[in-house]
């Protein structure tokens, strides 16, 4: 399962809605013991900051014990179908973070909140 953004408002920011609907799911999953990955598509300027990803990391560790993490760097391999929909495109601010970057999430998600990080890439 997907989760963009830990925080309601901000989540709500960038996509129009809010998580809470997110959220409920990933602990009714977590609950019912289905096999979770929780997916996190990192981008520059929406939350691949260490105070979202820890945010991130507490409510994986609190509330979906055993689920594993996936992070996913931002990529623009979509961005020509916006035109297609007649939708503006992503903002230009968008980027992906480093991979060094990725690896200090991934190694604090493992070493401080216990989490399994997996890659299906």
């Amino acid at each position: 399962m997907d989760l963009k953004h830990p925080d309601t408002q901000a989540h709500r920011r960038f996509t129009g809605q809010g998580n809470e609907t997110i959220l409920e799911n990933l602990q009714k999953a977590a609950a019912l013991g289905v096999p979770l990955v929780v997916r996190i598509p990192t981008i520059v300027g929406v939350n691949a900051d260490d105070a979202t990803m820890e945010k991130a990391f507490t409510f994986i560790s609190s509330h979906c014990p055993g689920a594993k993490l996936e992070l996913l760097p931002y990529h623009c391999y979509g961005e020509g179908k916006y035109a297609e929909l007649g939708l503006p495109r992503p903002s230009a601010d968008f980027a992906a973070p480093t991979k060094a970057q990725l690896a200090r999430w991934e190694a604090l998600a493992a070493q401080q909140y216990g989490i399994e990080v997996v890659s299906y890439k």
